[in-house]
């Protein structure tokens, strides 16, 4: 399964996300492994990793039932629950696991996992899917600080050797969301290497 990370920050959501998936026949190519939701007072963004259909099919029923409107953090957790326990009812062998994140002005920024057997809030670090080795999941432990605005964070996920190759457009599979009315509430970064030399992020972090 391909890799999904998430960081919970003070001020929003950074989602990371392996855009490579395999094919029958050992072909590989690229996915984008995460979607963002923009509605006027929040902002949903979904990272998966599993088969695309059950990812299709989660992102049209939970759309189906969260329609336009904005909803607080616990019914959120309810609406997601409800969505996958439907699925698992009707595929036991379900192979998907998401991060779901939401930002909103008026609550503290949340963060949803789904391991494949069931759903939890998540701490303000996780890891999801497969291909991870100790040292991204070391240095994370080591370096985030929940304390962290969503420059900072975006900053650290750049940092950490997860191995995340350059979308098809250029851009890195990193997706910041703020929950501040004054920032944008979600862009991609521009895939530039060394890490120090990207975006002109704080802090400035030493060379891996």
């Amino acid at each position: 399964m391909s890799a999904v990370v998430g960081f919970r920050c003070r001020n929003g959501i950074v989602l990371c996300a392996h855009q490579q998936t395999s094919a029958a026949g050992a072909f590989k190519s690229n996915e984008r492994r995460i979607t963002i939701e923009v509605e006027p007072h929040q902002s949903m963004v979904l990272a998966c990793s599993g088969l695309p259909a059950e990812t299709s099919e989660f992102r049209e029923e939970i759309r189906k039932k969260l329609g336009n409107a904005e909803i607080p953090s616990d019914l959120l957790y309810l609406a997601v629950n409800e969505v996958l326990t439907d699925m698992c009812g009707q595929s036991p062998s379900m192979d998907l696991q998401l991060l779901i994140g939401r930002a909103a002005a008026s609550e503290y920024p949340t963060l949803l996992e789904f391991t494949g057997k069931a759903l939890h809030v998540a701490g303000d670090v996780s890891f999801l899917g497969g291909g991870i080795s100790p040292v991204p999941r070391f240095l994370a432990a080591t370096m985030f600080s929940p304390q962290m605005d969503i420059e900072e964070a975006t900053n650290l996920a750049i940092y950490l050797p997860l191995g995340l190759s350059p979308c098809v457009d250029g851009d890195l599979p990193i997706y910041p969301m703020s929950s501040s009315p004054q920032t944008s509430p979600a862009s991609t970064v521009t895939s530039i290497w060394p890490p120090n030399a990207t975006l002109g992020l704080r802090p400035s972090l030493p060379p891996p």
